[in-house]
């Protein structure tokens, strides 16, 4: 859940535990399960970042550059390598409205949208994938606080950042994703036999298409 508990149900026998979770070090267990039920916790540490080397001059531009149109060469290649696949998805997400135009206030406020208020959404699902774009989805649960007015993430659940579009919004890997977002290249950390590189992702417009934060690729 979001503070980090968890329950996994499983034959008794013997196991290969991976904890991951971005900015963190990876850590693996083996562990024996019995019968009866036992207690595991894991402290991650933070991820140590290093950022290459490099001679800097005129001519130079941002490693994350060259990264993220690798990254976008293979995007489609990466949308085929999976057949299909069933999770149970715990998706929450929420969003407050900051400001907005004065000519705008009196329609805002008939909708229910106020100012500085924070709306939330939670939701629990089960879902099965075949390739290429087929998505059954069983809701379990759902709770929305006040009016989400069509802001609730589950949109995001069926799509992937390989794609050019996802939720309606434009996806850092997309063919077009220069033209709407600017790159930097934040550091490199191995995990296990990989590299992974932190890119900053900043649009170059604010729009409701495009999203900002920090991307890991793993090379």
């Amino acid at each position: 859940n979001a503070i980090g508990q968890y329950d996994i149900f499983c034959p008794a026998g013997e196991y290969d535990m991976v904890f991951q979770f971005l900015g963190y070090e990876t850590q693996e267990k083996k562990i024996t399960v019995r019968q009866a039920s036992e207690d595991l916790n894991v402290i991650l540490k933070s991820q140590a970042i290093v950022l290459r080397s490099a001679i800097i001059n005129s001519n130079n531009e941002d490693p994350a550059l060259t990264i993220m149109r690798k990254a976008i060469a293979k995007a489609k290649y990466h949308t085929q390598q999976l057949d299909s696949y069933s999770a149970k998805v715990y998706i929450k997400g929420t969003g407050k409205l900051i400001d907005y135009p004065w000519l705008a206030k009196k329609a805002l406020e008939k909708e229910g949208i106020e100012k500085g208020r924070v709306f939330i959404n939670e939701s629990v699902s089960e879902i099965k994938y075949t390739r290429p774009n087929k998505f059954e989805e069983k809701v379990i649960s759902i709770r929305s606080d006040g009016k989400d007015n069509n802001t609730s993430p589950t949109s995001f659940i069926n799509g992937s950042f390989y794609q050019p579009i996802i939720a309606e919004t434009v996806s850092p890997l997309s063919p077009s994703a220069f033209s709407y977002y600017k790159f930097e290249y934040l550091g490199t950390f191995p995990d296990r036999e990989y590299q992974v590189s932190e890119i900053k992702v900043t649009p170059r417009f604010r729009g409701d298409n495009v999203v900002e934060g920090r991307i890991f690729i793993v090379e």
